[in-house]
């Protein structure tokens, strides 16, 4: 039995330490932008570290896709910004699917 669990353990240890999958551009872009608008647009809270490291992790996420496909920095860079304001504008707005989706990509941020 011991066998067994200890290989168990090591097939969690290796999966726990496994690279995730890099998302889609377009997903990795929105989570960037809507992360980052919450961030703009929080006040100092209990949430405000996990949006904050939510936002770094997405945009970085967005950045490793972008230069995987060939994409230049700065092209990602515009789009980041590009997402972010207009996810600052649904959020000033109260939009549902905006709050929607910022609760999903907070959801899908692994631990950091």
């Amino acid at each position: 039995m011991f066998p067994a669990v200890l290989s168990l353990v090591l097939t969690l240890f290796v999966a726990a330490d496994a690279p995730r999958p890099l998302p889609a551009y377009a997903d990795a872009l929105n989570c960037a932008g809507v992360t980052q608008a919450a961030v703009d647009g929080q006040e100092k809270g209990a949430d405000t570290g996990k949006v904050f490291d939510s936002a770094i992790y997405w945009s970085m996420a967005a950045m490793e896709v972008a230069r995987s496909t060939g994409m230049t920095a700065a092209r990602a860079e515009q789009d980041q910004k590009a997402a972010r304001a207009r996810y600052k504008a649904l959020l000033d707005e109260d939009d549902v699917d905006a709050w929607s989706d910022l609760a999903g990509c907070l959801k899908a941020t692994p631990p950091l």
